[in-house]
């Protein structure tokens, strides 16, 4: 089933129009025996993560010069294999990052509208009053002396 999963991963990457990378695929022998073989070293979630990665490098998908090169050898092969997983990691480092400066930017903005709401009614209760700015400052003059 693990093989079934890192397969179906595989074959469900989709380029940025939203088509299929690898569209009508068949899982054959030697890829079979590739992802059984990284299987005995790496985590399902590993070898998803090598093949996402791959499927978002420009080069690999053929950003640069206009080759492809998403052979599942070159997502989860040895040679590349702990590059990709070290990209992923950054890459969701990176992510984490911007989710975290997103949710204090969104407090900032919450935090923003909340004064603007607490001088607006501030605004209007000096204006019920009758006092003055002016006013407020001499009664605060007042009291700190």
């Amino acid at each position: 089933m693990d093989v079934q999963d890192v397969w179906t991963h595989y074959i469900g990457q989709k380029k940025p129009d939203g088509k299929l990378y690898h569209y009508g695929a068949a899982l054959g022998f030697r890829d079979e025996q590739l992802i059984k073989k990284q299987l005995k070293r790496y985590t399902v979630e590993q070898l998803k993560a090598a093949i996402t990665q791959t499927h978002r490098n420009p080069w690999n998908i053929g950003e640069i010069n206009g080759k492809k090169y998403l052979a599942l050898r070159l997502c989860i092969g040895e040679e590349k294999l702990q590059d990709r997983l070290d990209d992923w990691h950054e890459h969701s480092q990176e992510q984490e990052q911007e989710q975290e400066n997103l949710r204090l930017k969104r407090e900032i903005e919450r935090d923003q509208d909340q004064a603007r709401v607490e001088a607006k009614e501030y605004q209007k209760k000096r204006l019920a009053d009758g006092t003055t700015f002016l006013d407020e400052v001499r009664n605060y003059n007042e009291r700190e002396q």
